[in-house]
């Protein structure tokens, strides 16, 4: 009798720790399968935002390029203001929920600046450009949410499809320039040994 009782409560304990172990397995399975198919719905939602984004950025970049250069080559005036001023506030309906903070923020700044100008008279406007200062700090900010629109593309990470680089927020094009300096020097530096074996040989 006493060792039937042994005999089932070992084959009980087998029972019990292969549905443990069953148990422990599908769970780990279930988790991993979650965790896929989350990888799954981010990486689709991330290149249908990308995608949305590749399509839409180009014209509010396009803005701010050909007012900039009216900005720096041209007459501005009252009406040129309010034809931007129009453009930025149409855009920005149709597609500022595509943003991240920091472009979101910089748009919704730079066209309060923007609107406070469609305010001043033509005179008003020309002195305020007339001002090598002012003039510098509105171009800055054109160019800072130019670069943002940039980053939020990954234009600055990605080089090749062999060469992602890692992301970078850049704030004005001195430091795309001082970026861009400093992997030309880092490149040349990891090719020298290359060439001086080359030359060896």
């Amino acid at each position: 009798m006493g060792k039937e009782i042994i005999a089932a409560s070992i084959a009980l304990i087998g029972v019990i720790v292969s549905v443990l172990i069953s148990f422990i397995t599908s769970r780990k399975q279930a988790s991993i399968e979650v965790e896929k198919l989350r990888s799954e719905i981010h990486q689709d939602f991330s290149l249908r935002l990308f995608d949305k984004r590749l399509e839409q950025y180009p014209d509010l970049y396009q803005y701010l390029s050909e007012f900039k250069k009216v900005i720096q080559y041209e007459e501005v005036t009252q009406e040129r203001i309010i034809g931007f001023f129009r453009k930025l506030q149409e855009w920005d309906s149709r597609n500022s929920i595509l943003f991240g903070s920091d472009t979101g923020k910089l748009l919704y700044h730079f066209r309060k600046e923007v609107f406070s100008l469609t305010r001043r008279s033509n005179q008003e406007i020309q002195v305020y450009f007339n001002d090598s200062e002012t003039k510098y700090s509105f171009i800055k900010k054109m160019a800072q949410l130019e670069l943002s629109l940039k980053s939020e593309l990954g234009i600055y990470t990605y080089n090749s499809p062999t060469d992602i680089r890692e992301a970078k927020q850049f704030r004005s094009y001195q430091e795309v320039t001082e970026f861009s300096r400093q992997r030309t020097q880092l490149k040349n530096s990891k090719s020298r040994p290359n060439n001086s074996n080359a030359a060896d040989s």
